[in-house]
């Protein structure tokens, strides 16, 4: 009886047990599931907090996919180290081993090591009985990236079928990359067109295409831009301009670009920057991004030597950030500096005013110009600032002429005299004290009043830094107030739709603008189809046009092309660039004049020197 007793006992202990291990699984099973729908989501943390609680429990059967999971929450969440030691893990107890090698190759992408994440990428196509798509995808692009030929020999030992199939498109890849087309033509006749994977045909027949073409060496370089999210818009036509530049004939060395999608974000710019800082085979990496965005990029990148271009236009020098950032656009204080240059030694002028906006703009491009100016040992008359949109100048423009009135010198009764020396006025006269000093008490307290009938001459050069939007309000105003001055504005007046107009045009004439860009003047010898394109576009067609020119005039590595690019002078279809060892910043920019209604380049700014009378671009 008594063991009959203990028997029941441990029989129902046993099904308590049970009991409570199978509710314990149905409920680790539930949380797994809600974790799972927030990954899916896109609620990376959130997955991961709850996968944390529940890889302190014993899971049993939910163990390894608990643990797969948290790999993945890590990765997207970017903590690589975290992410690789969970990979390992399941590896080593061999669980879900081709899905654990994709996202190790996934990883290895993120820190740079292309040769690495293909090793990954091909075990877990070994390794997968079905699904190759996600696998081949990853592996197409990671063959565009350039494999090493020692990670293609090493992989040729451990492959067969489809695999070593891969390994041929790869070299083959390196081969035309580096314009050898023939050997690439004897690697692609070991394969069987029959034999090629759908996912990889199209590369196929795109390299045998190009086999037969005379050889061409190609350079890669990343480029970072906003292609989805608010700003895609820029985004788009700066890489249109990139690539219509970069599909030129007659090449010695072609450019390839490794594209990265911000997406608009602050967050994945720094991402996309780290990742192709990592890549060994690009040359540098070119950013179109707004301020903040370009400012996280050049940070990113501040412990690489990988040459990174910005565009640049606005308060901050970037390149003084950095050693190996290029700003392609000279910022607002380069711009003032390079204004009261061209009026203090090229116009001769000493009596100056400027109008701006008071803002930070307005702040930072009018005291760089009064630095200069004092620096030059000019005189500045008048600065006269205005709030938000200059719809009624009236105050402002009132100020300059009265400042104006005042300065026309006193009127001198001898004035017709002037040039003859003293004693040939006394060969002439008989001059006495009395004739000096007899002057009409009233006559000199009369008060001299201006009209705005009279033209005023004595304020010299009137500097105008705008935005572009202004001009609509200031161009109309500016003629109203007969001010005979020599006129000259920053880029935003670069506008020939407001120049156009029969009442701002004509009164404009001869005024002189500096501005990162020229209008393209096209002639039949180039690409009617640039006409109209906005300035992202021309920008990047001018970046893309330079990095060509300074690859094909006889670079052989990444050193020789910094110490190049250093040292051109490049003129591209709207723009100039210029850079130098010590200043990486646009040393270059255009000097126009407007003659008929049309903004004539007169002479370019490079550094403190000024070329004048430049020839237009052949």
């Amino acid at each position: 009886m008594r063991i009959f007793t203990t028997i029941l006992l441990i029989i129902s202990l046993n099904g308590n047990i049970f009991s409570q291990n199978w509710l314990q699984q149905l409920i680790i099973s539930e949380q797994f599931e809600k974790a799972l729908k927030h990954y899916d989501e896109g609620r990376f943390a959130t997955a991961e907090n709850m996968i944390q609680k529940l890889l302190k429990k014993p899971a049993g059967e939910h163990t390894f996919p608990i643990q797969l999971l948290a790999m993945k929450t890590n990765f997207a969440l970017g903590r690589l180290d975290k992410a690789k030691e969970l990979g390992k893990q399941l590896i080593k107890n061999n669980a879900f081993l081709s899905e654990s090698f994709l996202v190790m190759g996934d990883i290895f992408i993120e820190e740079g090591d292309i040769d690495v994440a293909f090793r990954m990428y091909l075990r877990s196509r070994q390794l997968d009985e079905q699904d190759f798509i996600r696998i081949d995808l990853r592996l197409h692009k990671t063959i565009l990236l350039k494999i090493s030929p020692r990670a293609i020999e090493e992989q040729h030992l451990l492959v067969s079928g489809e695999n070593e199939l891969i390994l041929f498109l790869a070299q083959a890849y390196n081969f035309l990359h580096d314009g050898n087309p023939d050997e690439c033509a004897f690697v692609l006749s070991k394969i069987d067109p029959s034999d090629v994977p759908e996912s990889f045909y199209k590369l196929y027949e795109e390299l045998q295409l190009a086999s037969y073409q005379i050889g061409v060496e190609t350079v890669t370089f990343g480029v970072v831009l906003p292609l989805s999210g608010k700003n895609a818009s820029s985004g788009i036509s700066f890489l249109r301009g990139l690539h219509q530049s970069a599909n030129r004939p007659d090449q010695t060395i072609k450019i390839a670009f490794q594209i990265e999608d911000n997406q608009s974000d602050l967050l994945e710019t720094i991402n996309a920057v780290k990742r192709l800082g990592k890549n060994r085979q690009i040359y540098g990496i070119i950013t179109s991004l707004d301020k903040t965005k370009s400012l996280a990029a050049v940070n990113a990148m501040s412990h690489h030597s990988i040459p990174i271009f910005v565009a640049g236009g606005n308060e901050i020098s970037y390149s003084e950030m950095g050693e190996n950032v290029y700003q392609v656009q000279a910022d607002w204080m380069r711009q003032g500096r390079y204004a009261a240059r061209w009026i203090a030694e090229n116009l001769g002028k000493d009596s100056v005013a400027v109008l701006a906006p008071a803002d930070a703009f307005g702040e930072a491009i009018t005291d760089a110009f009064l630095k200069e100016m004092d620096a030059l040992n000019r005189k500045v008359v008048a600065v006269e600032r205005y709030r938000g949109k200059p719809e009624n100048l009236k105050k402002q423009f009132i100020s300059l002429r009265r400042i104006a009135f005042n300065l026309i010198p006193p009127e001198n009764p001898y004035d017709e005299y002037l040039g003859m020396s003293f004693d040939s006025l006394d060969a002439l006269f008989d001059v006495s004290a009395d004739d000096f000093f007899e002057l009409n008490d009233d006559d000199e307290n009369e008060e001299i009043k201006d009209s705005s009938k009279v033209i005023l001459n004595t304020i010299q050069a009137l500097y105008l830094p705008i935005h572009p939007n202004h001009l609509n309000y200031i161009g109309t105003q500016l003629p109203m107030y007969n001010l005979n001055t020599s006129l000259v504005g920053n880029y935003a007046w670069n506008q020939p739709r407001i120049l156009a107009l029969d009442n701002v045009g004509p009164h404009l004439e001869n005024m002189t603008i500096l501005s990162h860009k020229k209008i393209p003047q096209l002639d039949q010898s180039e690409d009617e189809s640039l006409a109209g394109k906005n300035g992202d576009y021309l920008l990047g067609f001018d970046v893309s046009g330079m990095l060509i020119s300074i690859m094909n005039s006889g670079i052989s590595d990444k050193t020789e092309f910094v110490e190049k690019l250093e040292q051109e002078f490049f003129e591209g279809i709207a723009h100039t660039i210029s850079f130098t060892p010590d200043d990486h910043s646009n040393q270059s920019m255009y000097i126009l004049r407007i003659e008929d209604n049309k903004f004539l380049p007169i002479g370019i700014f490079v550094g403190d020197s000024i070329q004048l009378h430049i020839q237009q671009r052949p």
